[in-house]
């Protein structure tokens, strides 16, 4: 039988009295504009027309673009006109019933094998445990003819081998047949997935858009663009920093994704954080309302078109459901990083701007939801050091990089990965850093700079007052420089912070006088000059009911008690 028919459910605005011919473009996508969850992607052909009315048609397209968001572009179109552009949906049959039939008689074949199988199976069942039965009876006759003097070795012997040859043949017969079902359970299993393929390709739905144009002969570039969704991307960057942690290389980098069921190769790719909404309608500001409780709200509401809007969401749940169903995998891919580009877009709109980049070069972006690393930009920033410490939780020195935006373009919330002398040391994380903003960066540890903490034994006590307990705690930090430069630190600790009024806690010394102190968080700032060494100390009390166990403080709790 041959392949059926494409069936095509096509509808054209308006209808003609006389013949048009028909022309199928051969196009490709060149460029894309990748929106938070969807693309504006535009396909380019070259073709040569007659003179007089010919209708184009751009076929095989997914069935979840918005018909709503397609524009045409004919260059060269001297003394023509473009008459008007609809879309149709093509179903296709990609299978023949002989294909059908003899799939399902194979499964239905494989499937009696299984159901013989197990009646085999539940048969053996039925005889071992007769034979069973059987062992049990001859048992209990032995004992019988030997009370009554008439019990033959013999036959109590012969009726034994009997029974155990037939429970060990009946044994191997069951395991000859489960291994024939293994093999048949692996084959059906195999016909029940051509099965779904088979499924999933019968009666395929396609768009079609179709131009109609009139034209007075002559070859024309062709660009249809539209609206798709299931695209996304995110930013992440690549940072080298040289020995002195001073200057830094940038590079800027967008991971793409999509599954939107086109491939796209060699193509050229601009990147927005615009919603798609504003690719086809003038954005109006709404009134801006602040009241108490949204004082600090600085978000613009814009008015939207709710038939379009509702029209996009359709859209996208077609195609969530399409690749759930028929393409699990480049869903997982790209559901994935989704809650990526939805931050870049929250702090995007948090600053009231938008932000478009232009990626550099073209690349090609498979439709399975896997991220394609490209590249947007290189750059250089210069660093000022500064070096911290918190040798309450790591005995490390940081080194971060006090930095100035100077690349003439905004960094959006990403992954920074950071390399020093070619090796990788470790990640960071940006949020929105707009053109000429200051940001901090972590550039790795200085094991040149040690900082000790210690809990001082003479001055750290426990007593009882009343019902009280009364502990007093002073710790020494020491900070030593072994770089050959002066260096200035900065250095936190903590003290408990109570919320309890029967909890009382006091910074009982400070030495030197920390430089500032929030939420029970000391901070210094230590300068040391070359192979310098300081000491900071500070001691707490804190007064409490013995009965009382204190949350986050057992560990201090046991340190004092193990020192007497």
């Amino acid at each position: 039988m041959k392949k059926a028919n494409v069936i095509i459910l096509f509808v054209l605005t308006s209808l003609m009295c006389f013949s048009i011919d028909r022309v199928d473009l051969e196009s490709k996508i060149t460029d894309a504009i990748i929106y938070p969850e969807w693309a504006y992607v535009t396909r380019k052909a070259d073709v040569t027309l007659p003179k007089g009315h010919v209708r184009l048609y751009v076929g095989n397209l997914p069935p979840w673009i918005d018909s709503n968001s397609i524009q045409v572009n004919i260059r060269n179109l001297k003394g023509g006109k473009i008459i008007g552009a609809t879309t149709g949906s093509v179903y296709s049959a990609e299978i023949t019933e002989k294909e059908v039939k003899e799939l399902s008689d194979k499964i239905k074949e494989l499937k009696e094998k299984i159901e013989d199988f197990n009646a085999d199976i539940n048969a053996l069942m039925k005889e071992r445990d007769y034979l069973y039965g059987l062992s049990q009876w001859s048992s209990e006759k032995a004992i019988d003819d030997k009370q009554s003097g008439t019990l033959n070795i013999e036959t109590v012997k012969s009726m034994n081998d009997y029974i155990k040859k037939s429970i060990s043949e009946n044994y191997r017969n069951e395991i000859e047949i489960k291994r024939k079902s293994i093999v048949i359970n692996q084959e059906l299993n195999s016909y029940n997935r051509k099965w779904a393929e088979m499924q999933s390709k019968a009666n395929i739905e396609h768009k079609e858009i179709a131009i109609d144009v009139e034209t007075n002969g002559g070859s024309f570039d062709i660009e249809v663009s539209y609206l798709i969704s299931g695209a996304s991307w995110y930013p992440v960057y690549d940072v080298r920093i040289d020995n002195d942690n001073r200057n830094l290389d940038v590079e800027y980098f967008a991971m793409i994704q999509q599954t939107t069921g086109e491939d796209w190769k060699d193509v050229k790719f601009k990147l927005s954080t615009i919603k798609p909404y504003l690719v086809r309608e003038k954005p109006e500001l709404a009134p801006w309302y602040v009241n108490q409780g949204n004082l600090n709200n600085t978000n613009f509401s814009r008015s939207q078109n709710e038939d379009y809007k509702q029209g996009l969401l359709d859209i996208q749940k077609k195609q969530e459901s399409f690749n759930k169903s028929y393409n699990l995998n480049a869903y997982e891919n790209y559901s994935k990083n989704i809650m990526d580009i939805e931050e870049v877009v929250r702090q995007v709109e948090e600053r009231g701007t938008t932000v478009e980049f232009i990626v550099e070069g073209n690349y090609s972006v498979k439709s399975d939801g896997i991220q394609v690393k490209t590249a947007i930009n290189k750059f250089s920033l210069v660093a000022g050091k500064k070096f911290s410490a918190a040798p309450a939780i790591s005995k490390s020195t940081y080194v971060s990089g006090s930095i100035k935006n100077t690349s003439n373009m905004p960094l959006l919330p990403g992954i920074i990965s950071i390399y020093k002398n070619g090796n990788f040391i470790g990640k960071s994380k940006t949020g929105f850093i707009s053109d000429k903003e200051k940001f901090d960066l972590f550039m790795g540890l200085e094991d040149r700079v040690k900082v000790s903490r210690n809990m001082d034994i003479k001055k750290s006590t426990t007593s009882f007052t009343g019902n009280n307990r009364r502990i007093r705690v002073g710790y020494t930090i020491e900070i030593q420089n072994f770089l050959s430069d002066d260096v200035s630190v900065e250095v936190s600790d903590q003290i408990p912070v109570s919320q309890n009024s029967a909890i009382k806690v006091k910074l009982t010394s400070n030495d030197p006088k920390a430089d500032k102190i929030d939420k029970g968080i000391l901070t210094w700032f230590v300068k040391l000059g070359s192979n310098e060494k300081r000491t900071v100390y500070f001691e707490f009390e804190m007064e409490y009911p013995s009965d009382y166990e204190i949350k986050n403080f057992d560990q201090i709790e046991k340190q004092l008690e193990n020192m007497y």
